[in-house]
């Protein structure tokens, strides 16, 4: 007893200026605390602006399912390179581009769509 949770929200905003939310949409609203969707088809490139209003402590988003260059991966390693996209400090803004490869297609035996996933992390 006593102990306290911190959660953070992934919200989506109208525009790159994080003034004003997007509404929800009432098939949507079943979602609670999870993020905003990112809907995308074969072909398409998916671009996030990311924001990171947490307060003390980095966050990021990683995909799945898409193609991403190490600048939008979402994970961090030491190997040298920037450290671009691996952890958004608080504060501090990031551009994800995500690609969709032709590999992300239904196959004959796939639901359809195939779901295209996107973790979310926490880094101290």
């Amino acid at each position: 007893m006593g102990s306290r949770y911190r959660k953070a929200l992934y919200l989506q905003y109208t525009d790159g200026t994080f003034a004003e939310l997007e509404p929800r949409t009432p098939e949507w609203e079943h979602l609670g605390v999870l993020g905003p969707v990112i809907h995308a088809e074969v072909c398409d490139t998916i671009v996030v602006i990311f924001k990171n209003n947490a307060g003390d402590l980095g966050y990021l988003m990683h995909p799945h399912g898409v193609f991403y260059e190490k600048d939008s991966k979402g994970a961090g390693y030491n190997d040298g390179t920037s450290d671009a996209g691996d952890v958004i400090p608080p504060g501090e803004r990031h551009t994800y581009v995500w690609p969709v490869p032709p590999r992300a297609r239904s196959g004959p035996n796939d639901q359809s769509p195939i779901p295209c996933r996107s973790s979310k992390r926490r880094r101290t």
